[in-house]
């Protein structure tokens, strides 16, 4: 029986492996990066199961134990089990962006608008209590604290899960919508490519009587001398800007 020791989870671990038992599909370098992300494989009817012992602590205090997985002489599909890791790694960081961003969390899976306002932010942010109020700065400093203590403590993997699939339709809608306009741009304005058909988009916006905008063109028209901000329309993402076209 070969034996290998290797460190594994940062230096937290070291694994004792015999090589004999490392699954069909498998390199020994496979097995340490795997093992290194919290997944030490092992085939039970090749050879013996990974030892492990912790370096500079005791097993309680390690917060996150690596999993052992037996193949049980199966093939392991790498494929798979990187498909595996990057969804758990998705998941571990949405969890830990909406943990600390109300803002990110209202706008990427409670809003059931694709690109929400700034109206809109404002009034979830209201209904969390991280609105301004009329206290005192402390006060509020301590309210707002607070406030981001218990939405943070609301926010659950499960919770997240079960909205991704209704976001996933809403976005999946917005840019079948987005693609109609811009087809439909392309032909009235005769324009061959994206890049193309934005510049004329611009241009045409511009025609307009900018006295005349309707109330989602206004904030591009400058409030002193009614002229169109034509840097801010510049900055304008395309499926907000098509958007606009097909207001006009």
């Amino acid at each position: 029986m070969s034996e290998k020791q290797v460190d594994t989870l940062k230096k937290k671990f070291k694994t004792v492996v015999d090589v004999n038992a490392i699954p069909a599909g498998m390199t020994p370098t496979q097995w340490v990066k795997l093992a290194d992300t919290g997944y030490i494989f092992y085939d039970s009817e090749k050879g013996n199961r990974p030892k492990l012992f912790t370096v500079g602590t005791s097993m309680e205090d390690v917060e996150m134990q690596p999993e052992f997985i037996d193949s049980k002489g199966k093939e392991v599909s790498l494929e798979e089990i990187q498909k595996t890791w990057e969804e758990n790694n998705f998941w571990d960081k949405e969890l830990y962006k909406c943990k600390h961003s109300p803002l990110h969390y209202f706008s990427n899976y409670l809003s059931t608008n694709p690109k929400p306002t700034q109206a809109e932010i404002d009034e979830y942010l209201k209904t969390l209590g991280l609105a301004a109020s009329a206290d005192s700065e402390d006060g509020m400093k301590e309210d707002a604290k607070q406030a981001r203590m218990q939405f943070s403590d609301s926010i659950t993997l499960e919770h997240l899960q079960s909205l991704k699939p209704v976001r996933d339709a809403i976005k999946a809608e917005y840019d079948n919508v987005t693609e109609i306009y811009k087809e439909e741009a392309k032909v009235a304005l005769d324009a061959i490519d994206t890049e193309a058909l934005s510049k004329k988009i611009i241009t045409t916006i511009m025609k307009t009587p900018s006295r005349k905008a309707n109330t989602q063109l206004k904030e591009y028209v400058d409030e002193r001398t009614f002229i169109w901000d034509k840097q801010m329309l510049r900055a304008i993402d395309f499926d907000v800007l098509v958007r606009l076209w097909k207001t006009l």
